[in-house]
């Protein structure tokens, strides 16, 4: 739980930045230029802004996908399967089922995350549960699902090509002779791995915030309102407007 909480509140000033970036159908500020408009806006505390259902969805999201990954993997180990497959189609394929319970579990917790970091919601919402009841009130509960397929689609994409990733470049590495250097190749593993896999999925991310950033105005369409789409619809309206590098913002 520390270590969780030590990751997000040093990670967090950047997914702020990235979600703000994602949300602007516009060309983007620099990262430098963003983070001074995001402390003009409301100092320090502005760079956190959604903070708290990051940290409290961490535990849930991170249990969720590593159960489904592990009982994935079980049951492709001792099952036999129409076709042999290898370790490495094997933690791949349990990467991609593990995305489903951690997408059902993390986007409650993304939905509000997300709508109180869009800036067209600054000043909307008294804080992180008003967001939730806000939410509630015109969507119903199911509005804290918003975005949950296109969810499936990234959290599924990105395990497979990062458990894929790290399984292949591990392989290749050399042994090593001490604990200092397990844990560099480790970490550098992972690095590779996740930027793989980040590459790869970023705009079904994008498709993600845009999606869960919908919220019907203040006295708009009312309770239940349609304000998401299909995860390929989304994209299609980003390339055809924004060009297919709006889709990696």
């Amino acid at each position: 739980a520390a270590a969780g909480f030590i990751e997000a509140a040093i990670v967090h000033p950047l997914d702020m930045i990235k979600t703000r970036h994602q949300l602007n159908p516009l060309r983007n500020e620099s990262i430098v230029d963003t983070t001074r408009s995001l402390l003009k806006e409301g100092g320090i505390r502005r760079l956190y802004r959604g903070l708290l259902p990051e940290i409290v969805g961490m535990s849930p999201t991170r249990s969720a996908m590593y159960a489904g990954f592990d009982m994935s993997k079980n049951f492709l180990c001792k099952n036999s399967t129409p076709v042999p497959l290898s370790e490495r189609w094997v933690v791949a394929i349990s990467g991609a089922v593990a995305g489903v319970p951690e997408a059902f579990v993390s986007t409650p917790f993304q939905v509000i995350k997300v709508r109180f970091q869009a800036k067209e919601n600054a000043g909307r919402f008294k804080g992180n549960f008003d967001c939730a009841l806000t939410t509630v009130r015109q969507q119903g509960v199911l509005g804290l699902m918003t975005g949950v397929s296109t969810t499936i689609w990234r959290n599924s994409v990105w395990n497979c090509i990062y458990f894929f990733s790290l399984h292949e470049i591990r392989r290749h590495l050399p042994p090593t002779k001490s604990h200092l250097s397990q844990i560099c190749q480790t970490m550098g593993a992972g690095f590779m791995g996740g930027l793989i896999a980040t590459s790869v999925n970023a705009p079904l991310d994008t498709a993600k915030s845009r999606i869960q950033a919908r919220l019907p105005p203040p006295g708009g369409e009312g309770r239940g309102a349609p304000v998401s789409r299909s995860t390929f619809g989304v994209l299609r309206e980003i390339v055809q407007k924004e060009g297919l590098f709006g889709c990696y913002k």
